[in-house]
């Protein structure tokens, strides 16, 4: 074991017990800055010079870069400060350990991830090894909901590749689905409910186009399929419209969700949506209603040839004793934004359990293990002390 695994708890619990609730989830929610702080902090006692970048009242990146020779390929880490929000949880920001486990909000979602990156940090922070590429530490905010943090950082730099922390109990996640947020709008006419000649029903409406949806989402079943991830799908989970009885609804509105698969584009799924609203309205002359894109993001999928995957995976070899499995999420990551930047971006993360649920928990033991294959990685992938793999 090469590293110090008191150190790794000591740094969990520590970032455990700061509260990074993403405010964009939770209206009281406090953000990212106290936890960015309190890394920049860490990362300048062992010798680098991290920048804070604000994003906002309370949002925060911190990116740290380690350079190179010169005369080999960068790589980027990439790991969330953010948390989903605490609701049922009896003691979210404890660090409690027991039988090995650590628990509390972010444990594994991923806060773990973040004491293995701050342990490779350390590491290299206080050794004199030179590595041929830069390394770029990126500690990025609000991965649980809009994104912002990559966003911005991938406006302000490119690396050859990026390894992104994320739960993956150690396997090599070459791939995710991407999702569409997509908002529906029908327009009625305001009436009493006895006067059907000058009503005209939104609610109605919205449910032929809800048939319309449920129609395309069993083609998509079929139509859409990825041999890893499944088919594509898609649901509504917000719907609503009208007043009060006795009044014909004016209005209706839909929050359409679409789970998508690698090959579908933002541009062809809001056609296919407004087809279907086309076909709802046709030979309906009082029919009203518009789609609206609200956000999108791409779905993710990487050579399992390139040479990041491979150093990551013979990483994880030499670790762990056997090579990790290729994996593939059925929900979307920062390395989709990535991804689309030209960066080649792969996923790993620590075991553990209750991801986003009430009990939180990651594997002391994964979190360790996961420090030593970033190490192996970086060292390979960057070019140190021979170890430099090859780079096509």
């Amino acid at each position: 074991m090469i590293f110090d695994r008191e150190f790794i708890l000591q740094t969990l619990q520590s970032l455990i017990r700061i509260d990074s609730r993403n405010p964009g989830l939770e209206a009281d929610a406090p953000g990212e800055l106290e936890i960015a702080l309190h890394v920049r902090s860490l990362l300048k006692s062992w010798g680098y010079e991290p920048e804070l970048h604000e994003l906002g009242e309370r949002r925060a990146n911190v990116v740290a870069r380690r350079p190179g020779a010169g005369s080999g390929p960068s790589l980027m880490i990439n790991v969330h400060l953010d948390t989903v929000g605490t609701a049922g949880m009896d003691e979210p920001f404890s660090g409690t350990v027991r039988d090995g486990r650590v628990y509390g909000r972010g444990a594994q979602d991923t806060k773990g991830g973040m004491a293995a990156v701050l342990a490779l940090a350390r590491a290299l922070g206080e050794s004199n090894e030179e590595m041929a590429g830069d390394l770029v530490l990126a500690f990025v905010a609000d991965e649980e909901d809009a994104s912002i943090g990559t966003a911005d950082l991938t406006a302000r730099l490119r690396t050859d590749a990026a390894v992104v922390i994320e739960p993956s109990g150690l396997d090599v996640v070459v791939g995710h689905r991407g999702f569409g947020i997509f908002r529906i709008r029908t327009r009625g006419r305001t009436a009493h409910g006895g006067r059907p000649d000058l009503g005209v029903d939104a609610n109605l409406h919205m449910g032929l186009v809800l048939a319309g949806l449920d129609e395309l989402r069993r083609d998509w079943e079929h139509r859409w399929v990825h041999p890893q991830l499944g088919s594509a799908s898609l649901h509504v989970p917000v719907v609503g419209g009208g007043r009060h009885l006795f009044v014909y609804s004016d209005a209706c509105r839909a929050e359409v969700e679409c789970r998508t698969v690698p090959g579908q584009t933002a541009d062809e799924t809001e056609l296919e949506l407004r087809r279907v609203v086309e076909r709802a309205g046709a030979g309906r002359p009082d029919f009203d209603a518009r789609v609206e894109p609200v956000m999108w993001r791409s779905p993710h999928a990487i050579d399992p040839d390139l040479p990041i995957v491979r150093a990551l995976r013979a990483a994880g070899g030499r670790v762990l004793g056997r090579e990790p499995s290729l994996g593939w999420h059925g929900w979307w990551e920062d390395s989709g934004l990535l991804g689309e930047a030209g960066i080649d971006a792969v996923v790993i993360g620590p075991a553990g359990g209750g991801l986003h649920e009430e009990t939180e928990w990651v594997d002391l033991d994964s979190v360790v293990r996961l420090a030593e294959i970033l190490l192996d990685t970086t060292r390979a992938y960057c070019g140190a002390e021979g170890k430099d793999i090859q780079h096509d």
